[in-house]
């Protein structure tokens, strides 16, 4: 692939002029295909068919400034005034359990982690969107949202519940002149085809570093091993599905404890005394923080998180970053967002009209500008020649890795289940318990949680 590459700026005046373009014709970006070269003056914008209404929109704060930026161009075009709050991640399942089951109401659109739109879903929490995507079905063009993305992040027993807006994957992003010194680079790429290959890199590399300065030091990796569940359960699902694993026999009872299983605990367990010491208590921050500052020559991580990698103002290691897929070329579906319409809105069309808008090829193209951090969900945006100029290793590694991925369960319990599962993790991590002894304690919880009904 080319290694060209434009600016952001000269990028985003490319792209912004087409979604000029694109906003001043009925339905804004659902059919945009192409970007046209710079009109020489915007055309005027006569449309505005939500004037005098309020959007309330609830975001987790990772995405704020992408959804705030991006209601503001929705302003200009729609009308509607539309207020973005955004919340801790942790609590924003739990904040639309509140808003709706108390009563409230007091958004209309949310955005929501796929693995808990089930438990929305059961607790009437959505808007069914199943007859709004069947009448503006050549203006949102589903056939370009990833299919693996989706079936995991929009139906729900054969209903639509909301759009993908955030297209969460793992990446392996790591520090090239580290793994070329040791011996594990080819063709310029990781020469990392399996877990274990990766387990032997980062002992190699840690021991190979041991007798310089602690300040000076690069140790192999670092794995998130806090009990969080969107954090240590990406570690886990990452070697669980590239291990062949299933989440669930086909009569619905737990296949956790089986030999993927073995081997996902046995390859972190393996690799922990040669990561960066206090791996067991780190997460998302934690990981992110320990590369950017040169402390550690790989982690699996978002891949937006690899242009952040490459910021100076940001990174020690600017200079010297890759980003690839995973050994043994499966990544965990982790974390991940749709955007969905609360059952208790008034303001049904203006709502959708917005998940519609965010969701466009023209707006998830001003994403991948650094907006704010979310990852594509549409074909035609990983894809994009343009943008492939503009970071031509980012799109690929992202596009593959989507394309074999492995989505976390998605039933009403699933987020209890993950938490089930890490907490268990971090005790065989730890020593606490054994590998048979943890798988046999997450079955049984499994099994327990899911009687529940």
């Amino acid at each position: 692939m080319s290694e060209t590459r434009v600016s952001r700026r000269d990028f985003l005046k490319y792209v912004g002029s087409g979604i000029v373009g694109f906003a001043a014709g009925a339905g804004i970006g659902f059919g945009y295909h192409a970007m046209a070269p710079p009109p020489t003056a915007p055309p005027e914008v006569t449309s505005k068919p939500f004037k005098g209404i309020t959007l309330n929109v609830q975001c987790i704060q990772p995405h704020v400034k992408n959804f705030r930026d991006v209601a503001s161009i929705f302003e200009k075009y729609y009308g509607a005034k539309v207020v973005v709050t955004d919340v801790p991640y942790g609590e924003h399942l739990s904040r639309i359990l509140l808003d709706v089951t108390g009563g409230v109401g007091h958004y209309d659109v949310y955005e929501a982690w796929y693995v808990g739109i089930s438990m929305l879903v059961a607790n009437n929490c959505l808007m069914d969107l199943t007859d709004l995507v069947e009448r503006d079905k050549e203006e949102l063009n589903i056939e370009d949202f990833y299919p693996t993305l989706w079936k995991a992040y929009a139906l729900r027993e054969g209903k639509v519940y909301g759009l993908p807006v955030d297209g969460d994957i793992h990446t392996l992003v790591y520090r090239p002149s580290i793994l070329e010194k040791y011996g594990f680079m080819k063709n310029g790429k990781p020469d990392l085809p399996t877990w274990d290959k990766f387990s032997e890199a980062v002992k190699t590399i840690t021991e190979g570093e041991k007798g310089k300065p602690e300040a000076e030091r690069v140790y192999g990796c670092s794995l998130m091993l806090a009990p969080i569940h969107i954090t240590a359960g990406s570690t886990f699902a990452n070697r669980f599905g590239a291990y062949g694993g299933k989440w669930f026999n086909p009569d619905g009872t737990p296949a956790i404890n089986s030999e993927a299983g073995v081997k996902t605990l046995q390859n972190i367990i393996d690799t922990i005394p040669y990561a960066i010491p206090g791996t067991l208590t780190y997460a998302f921050d934690e990981q992110r923080l320990a590369f950017f500052q040169g402390k550690t020559a790989m982690m699996e991580m978002w891949p937006d998180i690899y242009i952040r990698a490459r910021r100076p103002e940001e990174s020690a290691v600017y200079y010297d970053v890759g980003v690839t897929t995973l050994p043994g070329g499966v990544s965990g579906l982790n974390a991940g967002f749709s955007v969905c319409v609360s059952s208790l809105t008034k303001k049904k069309e203006a709502a959708w009209a917005f998940c519609k808008f965010i969701t466009s090829p023209a707006m998830q193209t001003l994403s991948e500008l650094g907006l704010g951090g979310l990852d594509p969900t549409r074909i035609s945006v990983a894809t994009n020649p343009e943008l492939m100029k503009w970071e031509p290793e980012y799109f690929p590694a992202w596009s593959d890795s989507i394309t074999h991925s492995f989505p976390w369960p998605t039933l009403k319990q699933a987020e209890a289940l993950m938490t089930i599962l890490v907490e268990e993790q971090s005790l065989a991590a730890a020593g606490t318990k054994s590998i048979e002894s943890a798988l046999a304690s997450i079955e049984d919880r499994w099994k327990s949680e899911l009687a529940k009904g």
